[in-house]
């Protein structure tokens, strides 16, 4: 990102500051969470797990699609048209790929986008996905892209697709907050524990209550989902 925000500067072009800063932002928070140590004890603690997990699926996306990357990547790239193909063509052959193409339509992103917490949290491939360090990496990877997908669709600078009406967008944006709503009020009422046999087998002396920290987790969950569309709002 920064080569080509460099190389555009040398052609005498401009790239907005806040675009800039967004993406800066955006990963900043990444590298918070890693260095930190809550994304690497959100293992063994669900309130920090949602910490994470909605910081990567709904706060960092929303950043780094306001910074525009393929837009950025697409500018900054020379035209190699009658070469061999370079950054640009490769973007535009990809926004022409037909399974892409399904893959990013706005029911199928909205349905993956909501569907998912419900399908990994309410069902035996959460625990199953804690168990191991690669799948619970794996699991926030694709979150992230998730997240990255869906608010492309709805405030990206980037156009992979013909763009929506803002009123669509608007629509789409006020659909997920109840079913957020709805997953947050879920882990704070439940009476039973997410991942009950895992969080007990790993037994963590220090960890206390553990339907106590579920309870905070849904407060947590309910609070960082609120933040980042209060940004979407605003951009849109």
């Amino acid at each position: 990102y920064g080569l080509a925000v460099v190389a555009l500067r040398r052609r005498g072009e401009a790239w907005p500051l806040a675009r800039t800063l967004c993406w800066l932002g955006g990963w900043a928070l990444v590298g918070y969470l890693a260095v930190s140590g809550l994304w690497e004890y959100s293992t063994v603690l669900y309130s920090w797990h949602m910490f994470v997990h909605m910081t990567v699926n709904m706060l960092v996306p929303v950043l780094c699609v306001l910074g525009g990357p393929l837009t950025l990547l697409r500018t900054a790239s020379v035209d190699r048209s009658e070469d061999l193909p370079g950054a640009r063509e490769a973007s535009e052959a990809l926004t022409l790929f037909r399974p892409l193409a399904v893959l990013l339509s706005p029911p199928v992103l909205w349905a993956n986008y909501v569907g998912s917490l419900f399908v990994i949290y309410y069902t035996p491939l959460f625990p199953w996905l804690m168990r191991y360090h690669w799948a619970h990496q794996l699991m926030l990877l694709y979150f992230m892209a998730t997240g990255f997908a869906f608010f492309n669709m709805i405030v990206g600078v980037d156009k992979v697709r013909s763009g929506l009406p803002h009123l669509l967008r608007l629509a789409l944006v006020i659909s997920i907050m109840p079913f957020h709503a709805i997953f947050a009020v879920g882990i704070m009422s439940s009476k039973s524990l997410f991942g009950a046999d895992f969080y007990r087998s790993i037994a963590v002396p220090w960890v206390g209550d553990l339907m106590a920290d579920q309870n905070t987790a849904g407060q947590i969950t309910w609070i960082l989902g609120e933040v980042p569309i209060v940004l979407v709002i605003i951009a849109l």
